[in-house]
């Protein structure tokens, strides 16, 4: 059975997105400026001699052209829990890629899984040997919260 939502607010719903510190607009106006200070220093070396340097200043732009290419395709990345009667949906959007899960919430287990060495805190919810990991753009100091808030509402029928 497909999830359908329906016009009346659902009973929870947390979206969880990354933080950027910069507009569309001010990432480029940082990455032109990159490219005219780079662009200034390799050509007064390269006018004194060392025209060396010119490619290797145009190989670090485009690292740096790559890197801001990489922000702005996951600027709109998100995650979403609706809890709307029986059914709780997780969905997720990662670099224009949607996912979604759908558990009854009867069944559903929410489980806080601590920060070991090498990776992050998150939240595992888990029916009939499906589970899909939640948190990504939350806090690690709010993880835990957030666990027992979606346990609590699932539990409150």
């Amino acid at each position: 059975m497909a999830y359908t939502a329906s016009r009346e607010p659902a009973d929870y719903c947390l979206v969880a997105r990354r933080n950027h510190s910069l507009s569309p607009a001010g990432r480029q106006f940082v990455l032109v400026s990159l490219l005219v200070v780079s662009l200034a220093i390799s050509l007064t070396f390269a006018a004194l001699g060392a025209w060396l340097i010119l490619p290797f200043a145009g190989l670090e732009f485009a690292v740096v052209y790559w890197a801001f290419r990489e922000i702005d395709r996951h600027a709109h990345d998100y995650e979403r829990v609706v809890i709307d009667g029986d059914h709780l949906v997780i969905e997720s959007c990662e670099g224009g890629t949607t996912c979604r899960s759908e558990f009854n919430r009867g069944w559903v287990q929410v489980r806080y899984i601590p920060a070991r060495l090498g990776q992050r805190a998150a939240i595992a919810v888990r029916a009939h040997g499906k589970e899909v990991m939640f948190g990504r753009h939350l806090p690690e100091q709010r993880l835990l919260e957030v666990a027992q808030r979606i346990g609590q509402r699932i539990r409150n029928q």
